[in-house]
């Protein structure tokens, strides 16, 4: 009998650990991109770049910035054009529009308060800043919002 309740014991405490916990929205997620020139040269470097979070695809406001700069968290290395950057890694801070949720420095509070969201990319490279258009849609995988 003490056999059958020690078996029954561990087997509630398998079911009890197996059971999935709903996960949070990343606070980081990966981008990867590829960055030419005019000409449609690939570019290398080391290249500065900013990626600003907007709620409309070329008004909106803007929710989020997240910077990546030599002089900060580091440039973005591209590679023949290539190049991947985990966003929300940068220098966060919240966007320049007062929004409901303010203030918003994470992009668990961006996908969780915003359905659409748009990303402007911008780089500088030994000039004026560039930006590049149209923007892109982003958006939070389904796990996510549960």
């Amino acid at each position: 009998m003490r056999t059958i309740r020690l078996f029954t014991c561990a087997a509630l405490a398998l079911v009890a650990f197996a059971v999935p916990l709903p996960a949070d929205t990343p606070d980081w997620v990966n981008y990867q991109g590829v960055l030419r020139d005019a000409s449609g040269a690939p570019r290398n470097g080391n290249i500065d770049m900013t990626f600003r979070f907007f709620n409309g695809s070329s008004e909106g406001a803007e929710i989020l910035v997240d910077r990546h700069l030599a002089g900060g968290t580091g440039a973005v290395l591209v590679s023949t054009g290539l190049f991947s950057v985990p966003l929300g890694s940068g220098a966060v801070s919240d966007g320049g529009t007062v929004l409901p949720g303010d203030p918003h420095t994470t992009l668990a509070s961006v996908f969780r308060e915003f359905p659409d969201v748009w990303m402007q990319i911008e780089i500088a490279i030994g000039g004026p800043t560039e930006v590049l258009v149209p923007r892109v849609q982003v958006q939070a995988i389904p796990y996510a919002h549960k």
